[in-house]
């Protein structure tokens, strides 16, 4: 009995898109304690500064195909929840969600132009990471005598960003038909082979250049290996017959209709976060403050990836059930995805904030971490973004994005908190544009079109969803507050 309740709580694992992703984000996390240490502990703050923000360049850079990913994943999701034609995208469609419901001839359609626009925006994202990335790191590399070895480690990244970014092509393609959970084990498969890999470059006293060209070729594989996941191991081998690159300018419009005003959206508050770090890089010549900035800013982006997984892992499912017009179903779902996600992130801003000081002292880092009231800060402006930006997804499961002037709006106002602040304020100012930016409209506008959307009062909807994260970081932050003043 005890045999069959393990082999059942693994296959629930197993086939789970949540637990899978989490799995996923594990291994994103043992990577980082994996090379953290070796980072924080034998570079110096100012060699410490170039290689996170050479990370924000490289989140900056995967920002770059202007939305088109999420929307592919919609898309593929639609026509397997019964769309057959142009007309009846974002449209309510009462055919059952099966296999043999899916217009593979439609199909083959949305996958060659897919193929086409993937390989555009994968030449257009490395050569325009290359410009700008080189333009921002040139002051920073100005003071590091070993310059050159960094440099050389640049162009790795904005090669290989072509690459990481063309895969996604075969990964949105995946999700979309819900092999969620078979991507996300082999993620995890390939990710600790990369950490294997790294430990051994370590080992053998490599430097950063050696991690990158690891790091980054195990990105390559990652590639050939979602194609052929892909093509030959779902549906009987039908995408192995289709054109790999087409372009069918109907589907083009539908596609670029959503994605430019997801893209706006994702520029406009994950875009502006990452683009904090290079900012603080013009404006400062304490590389030390720097470096403790771009590692908190670090952590909480990863917060941030672990906290989606109850959420985005559902988002083909959640699109599936608004193509079927199953408003009921998923009104229940994506309430408790909410709570979930932002519990888990509310939990790992208060884990931090515990155990950080500590952590860094114990492995000897050269960096120290935020203070405390600042980290704290972030983690609210942070779930202000995060609760927005769960709605905005929910709201965008039709595949019309509604969001997409104000969210410019809300970036514009940022970005000129930033610019007219950062002086007077210093590194209080990231925290404070992007609360202040967000509450003026998106925290409430946000929630408001979602909960239309769907047939919970919204009164009901946002205590279910939110209560219980609230009230635990209230909690929190008083009792992390007693134990610093002791």
């Amino acid at each position: 009995m005890q045999t069959k309740q393990q082999s059942s709580f693994f296959l629930t694992w197993w086939e789970s898109p949540t637990f899978t992703t989490w799995g996923n984000w594990a291994v994103s996390v043992l990577r980082l304690a994996v090379l953290l240490p070796f980072i924080l502990k034998q570079l110096s703050p100012a060699e410490n500064a170039i290689w996170l923000l050479f990370m924000s360049l490289m989140a900056l850079g995967n920002l770059a195909d202007i939305g088109f990913t999420p929307t592919f994943v919609r898309m593929v999701a639609h026509v397997c929840g019964g769309v057959a034609n142009f007309e009846d995208f974002g449209k309510k469609i009462a055919q059952p969600r099966q296999e043999n419901s899916i217009s593979w001839q439609f199909m083959e359609k949305l996958y060659g132009t897919i193929g086409t626009v993937n390989l555009v925006l994968s030449l257009s994202a490395a050569t325009l990471l290359a410009i700008f990335g080189t333009f921002a790191l040139q002051k920073p590399l100005a003071t590091l005598s070993n310059a050159a070895v960094y440099w050389q480690a640049w162009a790795v990244l904005c090669v290989s960003v072509g690459c990481i970014f063309y895969a996604k092509k075969y990964e949105a393609i995946l999700n979309g038909l819900g092999f969620v959970p078979l991507v996300n084990r082999w993620n995890i498969l390939f990710g600790l082979f990369s950490i294997f890999a790294s430990v051994l470059v370590l080992g053998f006293g490599g430097n950063i250049l050696n991690l990158l060209l690891s790091s980054q070729a195990f990105a390559l594989l990652t590639l050939f290996r979602n194609r052929y996941l892909l093509l030959y191991q779902v549906h009987q081998q039908k995408f192995a017959a289709f054109r790999a690159f087409s372009f069918e300018p109907a589907l083009f419009r539908i596609a670029f209709g959503a994605a430019w005003r997801t893209g706006l959206v994702t520029f406009a508050s994950a875009g502006v976060t990452e683009w904090t770090g290079l900012l603080y890089a013009q404006h400062i010549t304490d590389y030390a403050l720097l470096a403790s900035y771009q590692l908190a800013l670090r952590f909480i982006t990863q917060l941030t990836e672990f906290s989606k997984a109850p959420f985005y892992s559902k988002l083909p499912e959640f699109a599936k059930l608004r193509a079927a017009g199953e408003i009921d179903t998923l009104t229940f779902r994506v309430e408790k995805s909410m709570q979930l996600s932002l519990l888990f992130f509310v939990l790992g801003v208060l884990g931090v904030g515990f155990l950080a000081d500590w952590g860094l002292a114990f492995i000897g880092s050269k960096v120290k971490f935020v203070p405390l009231s600042l980290w704290l800060a972030m983690g609210v402006a942070f779930l202000a973004e995060r609760i927005a930006a769960l709605h905005a997804q929910q709201s965008a499961t039709d595949n019309i994005i509604r969001f997409h002037y104000s969210s410019l709006f809300t970036g514009a106002m940022q970005l000129v908190l930033l610019l007219t602040c950062i002086n007077p304020m210093g590194v209080w100012v990231f925290p404070f544009a992007q609360f202040t930016a967000i509450a003026l409209f998106h925290l409430w506008w946000l929630p408001k079109i979602s909960i239309q959307t769907m047939t919970r009062p919204a009164g009901q909807f946002l205590y279910n969803s939110l209560a219980l994260p609230l009230g635990i970081l209230a909690i929190g932050v008083v009792f992390l507050w007693v134990i610093s003043a002791i």
